[in-house]
Order: structure tokens, then C-alpha cells, then sequence
């Protein structure tokens, strides 16, 4: 990851601003005074070092109203190379953007000091040492075929985003193929944004799904190695019904997710009968739901709710939010990656497309599901470091996937 910043000052402003001593103690440190005054206090020595400042201050992201002037000296040594020395709230927020150098260079235009920094941070700080290789490395003699065929079936008029999210993150996290069946109603959308999604469109019922799709959707799962069930699929009566005898007349592999789950909530009991292995991943919302147990209970008993659900259901259960616990019954895994601008609109079904990817591959369930949520987690905090906790959107989820499946890569 690359951080950069950049200024220029007029020199005169600031030949003019340094004869004042309240303006040089309150901008430089003493060895940045001593070294201006070394330079005679030339307008030009001042102004670099000025701009220098500011210049550093951008490429940490905050600009200088995001600490003091003095949280940051720049050091010119005797050939004349300018170095970078952080302290207090400067030194923290580089320390939490994981910088390990930061370079500056400063120069002179006519009547301007110009100054650009540029800092690089290593995204393998955000990955723990037990997670570094844990991608397989890729054979040679493999094709598309070899990663596996995700099926994303949901979608409604008006949901196009939900199975757009599944299944670039499916691809996006090394899927070999991936097929979206939708209602006709968003068939000509998804057409125009997928190049290599393979689109399956049926639906008798043009804006949603409803019980009389389900021989063509059972037909067409047969190509699948895992479905990714209920992103964006709606909750109508007829669309309830469908879900649930997908549930139940099919022994794929099933990703359950978003309203995936809202059809089933009236029948959690369903994930009991499946002859297949299923994984669902709900938010506290939904998973108030299933239960019939407050959210605020649940939040107060996240892993013993969710290893219990797991036990009774016999499914592998991703409890989304702040350190979301994935449990099958017998043991809980805590993710420790992630941020709070995850929160935000089609991010979990990126998650959905992420583990539904794994597991197409081949990974044991519960091992995609855990390895899934933390590559997720890993995703949303490199974009974290880029755009903000409070301007990332999904897409810069997509945007960072492949960065973070492959820091978790097998090197040899």
C-alpha cells in the first residue's frame, strides 16, 4: 500500500513569517530551528521544511489539523537529504496504517518550495502468522474446472447489487466458474456489469422467484459443486416456498445467507432435514430471527448462541458483527479482522461469494467459513487504509479481495 502527499509555498510568505519568533517556535522543533539558523535563516531553508511538513501530514491522511506541527521534524543531512522523524499523535496514526518508511523530497520552483512524501505500509501486517499460507498454492496442470462451479441463485427487481456482490467475490477468490441465476427482471442489468459471470436467467414470474421456478433451478444446480442461496431473492410468499424446497430437494452444498434466511425463519427446522451440508451466515437481526431470542441477548451471548444453533440445526454457523464467531457444533473460531466501515450495504454478500468460493474449491466447510470471514475481515481493513472507515464502500471490498487471498497464499 502506497501513501502520498504533496505542497508548495510561496517562500516569500514564509521569509516573511520567520522573522517572528512566535511563528518559529510554534511550527519547528529546536534541531529544525538549529538548522534554519545554520542556513542563515534563509526564506528558502524555511519554506522547504514548511512544506515538507505539510507535504507528510497529507500522506498520513489527516493533513496538519490532525496533530501538531511539531509531531513531525523533517532532518537534512550534510549531503542535503531530508528525513522524516514522527512523534505523538503523527507517530500513532502511522503506526496504525502499519507505515514501515516514509520518504520526502523537497524542491525549489522559482518563487515556490515544493515538497511531495511518499510512505509504503505492508498489508501482511494485518495478517496473523497462523494465516500466511493457508491458500493452496495452484497446480499447473488445472483448469477452470478444478476450482469449482459456484451456483448464486437470488436476486429480485429492484436487488440486482446482492448477487453482483456473491458472485464477483466467488470469482474474485479464485472460483473457476461462476453461474447467476436470476428472475428476468434484472437479467438485462447483470448483463451489462458481468463479463465473466455466466448468467442463467429463468422465472416465471418476471420481478421474483416463485415455487414454479424450482424444477429449472434444481435442474440447473446439477453443474454446481456449492450454492450460494438468498442474496437480494426478497421474501414474497411464493419465493418462501421456493427457498425452502430448494433446502429440501437438493443435497448440494448450501451457502444460506440474507433472505435466504428471512424465508426460512418461520421453519429454522428445515436446516435439520437437509440431506446436504449447509453453512448460514446471519447477522444478529437475522439470527433473531431463526431463534426467537432478542438481539440484545444474542450480543451478550454471541458464541454460546451461535455453537448452540449449530448444535441443535447440525449447520456451520458465521454469527456476522464486530469479531464474528463461526461454530459447527463443537468448537468456535473469533475473527479478529475487520473494521466498522464493514457496515455497510452488500458487504456481507460478499462474504456469501467468499466462503461459497472456498468451499466450491474444495476446502472443508467450517475451514472456508473461517478462513472466509478473516480474508473478508483482511479486505475491509486494507480498504480501510485507503478510503476510510467512513467512505469504503463494498465494492472497495471486491476492490482488495485479491490483495488479501493472496497475502494468505502458500509461498512454496
Amino acid at each position: 500500500m502506497i501513501y502520498s502527499g504533496i505542497d508548495i509555498v510561496e517562500v516569500s510568505r514564509i521569509g516573511r513569517l520567520i522573522q517572528k519568533e512566535s511563528f518559529l517556535s510554534k511550527i519547528f522543533t529546536n534541531n529544525e530551528i538549529a538548522y534554519i539558523a545554520s542556513k542563515k535563516y534563509k526564506p528558502t531553508t524555511a519554506a522547504g521544511i514548511f512544506c515538507a511538513k505539510e507535504a507528510v501530514s497529507k500522506c498520513l491522511g489527516t493533513g496538519i489539523a490532525g496533530f501538531g506541527w511539531k509531531d513531525i521534524e523533517i532532518s537534512v543531512n550534510s549531503v542535503g537529504k531530508p528525513s522524516v522523524y514522527l512523534y505523538g499523535r503523527a507517530l500513532e496514526i502511522n503506526n496504525q496504517k502499519k507505515i514501515k518508511q516514509m520518504d520526502v523530497s523537497i524542491s525549489h520552483i522559482e518563487e515556490y518550495a515544493v515538497a511531495m512524501a511518499v510512505a509504503e505500509a505492508d498489508p501482511l501486517d494485518l495478517i496473523l502468522p497462523q494465516y500466511r499460507q493457508v491458500i493452496p498454492k495452484r497446480k499447473k496442470e488445472t483448469h477452470k474446472g478444478s476450482y469449482g462451479r459456484v451456483g448464486v441463485i437470488g436476486g429480485k427487481k429492484g436487488m440486482s447489487g446482492s448477487v453482483y456482490f456473491t458472485a464477483l467475490a466467488a470469482l474474485k477468490s479464485g472460483a473457476g466458474l461462476v453461474y447467476t441465476v436470476c428472475p428476468q427482471a434484472i437479467y438485462n442489468i447483470l448483463s451489462l456489469k458481468f463479463n465473466e459471470v455466466i448468467l442463467e436467467v429463468m422465472g416465471s414470474q418476471e420481478d421474483f422467484f416463485v415455487e414454479d421456478d424450482l424444477d429449472d433451478i434444481l435442474t440447473a444446480s446439477r453443474k454446481y459443486d456449492v450454492i450460494c442461496l438468498g442474496p437480494g431473492v426478497g421474501t414474497k410468499d411464493e419465493t418462501k416456498a421456493l427457498i425452502k424446497k430448494i433446502l429440501l430437494l437438493t443435497d448440494k452444498k448450501i451457502v444460506l445467507d440474507a433472505d435466504g434466511l428471512n424465508c426460512i425463519s418461520d421453519e429454522p427446522e428445515i436446516l435439520r432435514k437437509r440431506k446436504g451440508l449447509t453453512v448460514i451466515t446471519p447477522h444478529v437481526g437475522e439470527m433473531s430471527r431463526l431463534t426467537g431470542i432478542e438481539s440484545s441477548i444474542i450480543n451478550g451471548n454471541r458464541e454460546e448462541i451461535t455453537r448452540s444453533f449449530s448444535e441443535s440445526y447440525q449447520v456451520i454457523t458465521v454469527l456476522k458483527g464486530s469479531k464474528t464467531v463461526v461454530a459447527d457444533g463443537d468448537s468456535i473460531y473469533i475473527n479478529n479482522t475487520g473494521n466498522p466501515g464493514m457496515a455497510t450495504a452488500g458487504a456481507g454478500d460478499v462474504l456469501t461469494g467468499i466462503i461459497g468460493s472456498f468451499i466450491g474449491q474444495g476446502m472443508d466447510m467450517k475451514d472456508a467459513s473461517r478462513i472466509g470471514v478473516y480474508i473478508h475481515g483482511i479486505a475491509g481493513d486494507i480498504a480501510a487504509q485507503k478510503y476510510g472507515e467512513y467512505g469504503m464502500i463494498a465494492s472497495n471490498l471486491l476492490e482488495f479481495l485479491p490483495h488479501a487471498v493472496k497475502l494468505c497464499e502458500i509461498k512454496e
